[in-house]
């Protein structure tokens, strides 16, 4: 019998005032919905795919 690998979970924490992104950044789009390298991808969507071949998948709770 082989142990079994630790299973990865990524949590990504974003949040915040948003005041450093000022005026790009309010409370109606807040900072981690701003695709700020002019990619179209948001902070929160570039670090979910940094993080998807680490983690070995999708499995989003909330």
């Amino acid at each position: 019998m082989t142990p079994s690998s630790p299973v990865f979970i990524p949590v990504i924490l974003a949040g915040g005032k948003g005041e450093r992104f000022w005026p790009l950044s309010r409370k109606q789009r807040p900072k981690q919905f701003l695709s700020l390298d002019g990619s179209g991808v948001s902070l929160l969507q570039a670090t979910a795919q940094r993080l998807l071949s680490l983690a070995g998948g999708w499995e989003i709770y909330g």
